[in-house]
């Protein structure tokens, strides 16, 4: 996952809001451009990456989106470590504070739809209902 900002223009997507200009030291951190990549993945469809984001049905809580939502985001998150982006546990389920964390690129790329141990656990599950356990 890229830290920089996708160049274009955000204001088509709903209930986006600008960036809070007094929260410099988040923007300047990486932040601003980590929640914008993400509102972009799930709703601007000429987007790089919508079609592993959007086009899956990911979504964005209302909490991150609405009014104060970049400032709910970085609330939520809490500080952002040196090298990590954020991460969706349930690879499937949307961006909200109950599924996302701050992860470094070893555990991303082992968290993804087609990673081996993704494809191991559900061979494993697969045969424990085919067993009726």
């Amino acid at each position: 996952i890229r830290d920089s900002v996708i160049d274009m223009d955000l204001s088509v997507i709903p209930n986006i809001y600008p960036l809070n200009r007094h929260n410099k030291e988040a923007a300047s951190s990486g932040l601003y451009g980590i929640w914008s990549g993400m509102k972009s993945r799930c709703y601007a469809k000429e987007a790089h990456g919508y079609r592993y984001y959007g086009a899956r049905g990911i979504s964005i809580c209302d909490r991150w989106l609405g009014k104060n939502g970049f400032e709910l985001f970085v609330k939520d998150m809490g500080p952002r470590p040196k090298g990590y982006s954020v991460d969706r546990i349930n690879v499937n389920g949307n961006y909200e504070p109950s599924n996302c964390r701050w992860a470094n690129a070893k555990t991303q790329a082992n968290n993804k739809q087609n990673s081996k141990k993704n494809k191991r656990v559900l061979k494993v599950m697969e045969g424990l209902l085919k067993d009726g356990k």
